[in-house]
C-alpha cells in the first residue's frame, strides 16, 4: 500500500513539474534550466600552501646534508632531521630555539672545536665566534672595519642592500658603486652572505 502511495505521489510531482516547465510555444517540450553557479556557496576554505625551506646541516650531527624542513622550523628540528646530534656535539653553543631560514647553513660544533663557521649569526651581522661578517646584516660601521671599505663605500653597500634586497653572493658587491674586483678579492675571506 505504501509503495502505491509513494509511486502516485512521485508521478504527481513529476507531472506538475512538467506543466510548470512547458515550452512557451506550447509544443509540450520540457525545458530544464541548470543554474550557472551553485545555489549554496561552499563554506570550506582550502588549506594554506605549505612552504618548505632547504637547510644545509653540518658538523656534529649523525647525517650531515641538505634537508627540506617546514617553514618555521627551529634549529632543533634541523638537527633532528640530520638524525640527531653526534656524541661529540656541543649543543650549548647552538640556540636550538632559533628559527631557520631557506638556504641557511646550520653548523653544529664539536666540543672544543674552534671554528669561524658558527652555528648562529648574532643580530649585528657578526659571527659569535668572531668569524666572517655577514654583508646582508652588517651595519655601515661594521663594514668600515673591512680593508678598502671606508665611510662612502660602506654607506653605498647599505643603500644598495636597502634598495635591491639582500646580496645572493659576495661577488654581487661588484654591483655597488665604487667596489671592484680588487676590493672583493681583499675582503673575500672576511665576509659571507647568510
Amino acid at each position: 500500500m505504501n509503495i502505491v502511495l509513494a509511486a502516485s505521489t512521485a508521478a504527481a510531482v513529476i507531472g506538475g513539474a512538467a506543466l510548470l516547465f512547458r515550452d512557451s510555444d506550447g509544443r509540450g517540450g520540457v525545458v530544464i534550466t541548470v543554474p550557472e553557479r551553485p545555489l549554496v556557496e561552499p563554506t570550506a576554505t582550502p588549506d594554506p600552501v605549505k612552504i618548505a625551506i632547504a637547510v644545509y646541516i653540518s658538523g656534529a650531527v649523525n647525517m650531515p646534508g641538505v634537508y627540506e624542513l617546514p617553514f618555521g622550523a627551529r634549529a632543533d628540528d634541523g638537527i633532528a632531521a640530520a638524525a640527531g646530534p653526534a656524541d661529540s656535539a656541543d649543543l650549548d653553543r647552538v640556540n636550538l630555539a632559533r628559527r631557520l631560514s631557506d638556504g641557511e647553513h646550520l653548523h653544529v660544533p664539536r666540543r672544543g672545536e674552534q671554528t669561524a663557521a658558527a652555528s648562529e649569526p648574532s643580530s649585528d651581522g657578526a659571527s659569535p665566534s668572531g668569524g666572517k661578517l655577514d654583508i646582508n646584516a652588517a651595519t655601515a660601521d661594521q663594514l668600515q672595519s673591512l680593508p678598502g671599505i671606508g665611510e662612502k663605500r660602506a654607506a653605498a653597500i647599505v643603500e644598495h642592500r636597502a634598495a635591491n634586497g639582500p646580496f645572493d653572493d659576495v661577488e654581487d658587491l661588484v654591483l655597488v658603486s665604487g667596489i671592484g674586483d680588487g676590493i672583493i678579492e681583499s675582503i673575500r675571506d672576511l665576509v659571507e652572505v647568510r
